[in-house]
């Protein structure tokens, strides 16, 4: 919020701010009477979420309970009993939302108390969550369709007492892929399930990633494994082309490229042992036709469930990560700054925030254009993530604010690393491009502040952070300034995150 705005009341501004803010949200924003339960403000968004006009919202006739089904409404009562002497006033929580025409959507609210002329009111923000609720459902269908497919084709092609141990133990191992988080972790089991004795009984796998021109070494069982190149290997480039209609079978190693949709994203190498031979995929051999089968199928579960992680991580990336700067976004600083902090006062180690303001951004934007404006910010955030630690966390407060997380770093250091971003960003050259090039003068303001005695949680710090900033600004601009209180600050007063 503007500074010139802090310590009013919001509905003061309805006319020009804090109406346009409300309207324009792409969230359903509202404003709720904590002793009646009624509405006070509700925005477009809200309405067309809720299926409800605005005046049917505000004339009483709707409070917050009917939006809320039977089973829910303990959950909905005790969230807006919350009191804003709390520390973490703020609460989320999920459930579905009863819509004016009968149906029904799961939504995320996000509720906080506040005082507004002189009455108990709770501020809340709404997310429909259909589209993610839906992803997920589909996600787990398709991995649950994958795991039928898995256990048909095995018990299908097993045709041999000989193989019928060997599809047993694979099946087993096979289930626990499903409970894999992340991609490292599923290769991890994968290797598991292909190197067992009982099993699949490989030697040594390897498991390569696509990246541009070469076949990256995502996990190996072998030591020194080297990347890839596509350039230099014609076989393997027709693999990962889809230009080979079998997978590479070598006399004791075979190569299967992972697919989805049709695109090949990478190949699975796995090394068999001398006594076993390499798996013959043409042969009408029972025995050597069912262990291909059962080869083949677990290679195109793996392949299902990589693509699904990577899906469910581009997703979550998306929601922490600011889409211009690529620098994290507020919720993801908000969540970071509590959790490092607590982390920092039980093993007493050291915090600093750092608040970087661009000085002069909006005039930057008249007289150069705003996409010179996004350019500025672009670059700066880079100089930020190359000159800052891989530790720190490097975040997009607002429009023309980030604020940096320095990790185990007092007060002086915290000073002196400000210090050197102000400078870098000063003598950087940032060019407009549009017409003949122009060096745009882009200068930095930064307030620092630091964990200690007199600020002891996340929003003192950042508070503190933020009167520093507010130092600089005042001492004309392009300076660091670190702020630290008098006494001990009290929750009470300070501005939330």
């Amino acid at each position: 919020m503007p500074r010139k705005f802090r310590g009013r009341d919001p509905l003061d501004a309805v006319p020009t701010v804090y109406r346009a803010l409300l309207d324009n949200a792409k969230e359903g924003q509202y404003v709720l009477d904590r002793d009646t339960h009624g509405f006070l403000e509700v925005n477009q968004a809200f309405e067309e979420l809720t299926g409800y006009s605005r005046k049917e919202l505000l004339n009483g006739n709707v409070r917050a309970e009917d939006l809320v089904p039977p089973r829910d409404q303990r959950l909905h009562e005790d969230k807006l009993s919350i009191s804003p002497h709390e520390h973490h006033a703020e609460e989320t929580y999920s459930f579905k939302l009863l819509r004016k025409d009968q149906g029904a959507r799961n939504v995320e609210v996000t509720v906080a108390p506040a005082r507004c002329r002189g009455r108990d009111v709770v501020v809340g923000a709404i997310r429909d969550l259909t589209y993610w609720r839906e992803m997920e459902r589909r996600m787990r269908n398709e991995i649950s369709l994958q795991r039928r497919k898995t256990i048909e084709a095995a018990r299908a092609n097993v045709r041999l007492f000989e193989l019928t141990e060997q599809v047993s133990t694979t099946y087993e191992l096979t289930t626990s892929l499903v409970k894999a988080k992340n991609i490292d972790e599923l290769f991890r089991e994968s290797a598991k399930v292909l190197t067992d004795k009982n099993g699949l009984n490989c030697k040594d796998v390897t498991f390569y990633l696509l990246k541009n021109e070469t076949l990256d070494v995502a996990y190996s069982t072998r030591r020194n494994v080297k990347r890839a190149s596509l350039s230099r290997n014609p076989r393997m480039r027709r693999l990962v082309e889809g230009r080979m209609a079998e997978p590479v079978i070598g006399k004791h190693y075979m190569m299967v490229p992972f697919r989805s949709r049709d695109r090949v994203f990478g190949v699975l190498r796995v090394e068999f042992h001398h006594a076993a031979g390499k798996i013959n995929i043409s042969s009408d051999e029972p025995l050597a036709r069912g262990r291909w089968d059962i080869f083949n199928t677990l290679v195109n579960v793996i392949s299902v469930m990589i693509d699904n992680l990577r899906l469910y991580d581009k997703i979550v990336q998306q929601t922490i990560i600011d889409p211009l700067t690529q620098a994290y976004n507020r919720r993801y600083f908000d969540r970071q700054a509590h959790a490092e902090v607590v982390r920092a006062r039980r093993f007493e180690k050291r915090i600093s925030f750092i608040l970087i303001d661009l000085d002069n951004l909006k005039e930057i934007n008249d007289e150069y254009g705003h996409k010179a404006g996004d350019e500025v910010l672009r670059q700066t955030a880079n100089i930020l993530r190359k000159h800052c630690r891989e530790m720190d966390i490097i975040s997009r407060y607002g429009g023309d604010e980030f604020v940096v997380i320095l990790l185990e770093t007092g007060s002086d250091d915290g000073l002196r690393k400000a210090e050197d971003l102000r400078r870098l960003i000063a003598e950087h050259k940032f060019l407009a491009v549009n017409g003949s090039p122009r060096e745009i003068p882009v200068t930095i303001s930064v307030g620092v502040a630091s964990l200690g005695e007199r600020i002891r949680d996340e929003n003192q710090l950042f508070e503190a952070a933020d009167r520093a900033l507010y130092l600089a600004k005042s001492h004309g601009k392009n300076c660091a300034r670190t702020f630290t209180p008098a006494r001990k600050w009290t929750t009470k007063g300070v501005r939330p995150l």
